[in-house]
């Protein structure tokens, strides 16, 4: 009988083995990564209808589409952090990051362009959801 590991659970193995010492990144298409995770900070992994889902502690969830994955690796790299809304990767949250996004969704290539900051809302989704979302939080003044 062959026993086969799925790669979530592979990943969720790995992290609690892990989880001081590495962390998940996901790799774009084109070499770039799309994502870097604090392993001790993800609480599991799962694919849903196309998407890499990287669930989080806190209970918030990362969704990427398959088709933008070349590969999954573990590193001892830093992850970088982002900051939700900042798009443009300024250090703040601001109008020119609304424009970056609605200049993204009319089809166009901003750059620089962070898409992760982008997708406000956590969706697996860039539209005009975040545009409001992120125009919310400026005029909230947090």
């Amino acid at each position: 009988m062959k026993k086969t590991i799925t790669i979530a659970a592979m990943l969720a193995v790995s992290a609690m083995a892990f989880a001081d010492d590495y962390n998940l990144f996901v790799q774009s298409t084109q070499g770039d990564d799309l994502a870097g995770y604090k392993l001790g900070a993800v609480k599991k992994v799962t694919f849903e209808s196309g998407k890499l889902v990287v669930t989080l502690q806190d209970g918030n969830a990362d969704r990427t589409s398959l088709t933008d994955i070349t590969r999954l690796y573990f590193s001892t790299k830093p992850c970088q952090q982002v900051t939700l809304g900042d798009v443009n990767d300024d250090g703040d949250v601001n109008v020119n990051d609304i424009s970056s996004v609605a200049s993204y969704i009319l089809g166009n290539t901003p750059q620089p362009f962070n898409a992760e900051a982008a997708d406000y809302n956590a969706d697996g989704e860039i539209n005009v959801n975040d545009i409001s979302s992120i125009a919310s939080f400026i005029l909230s003044g947090e």
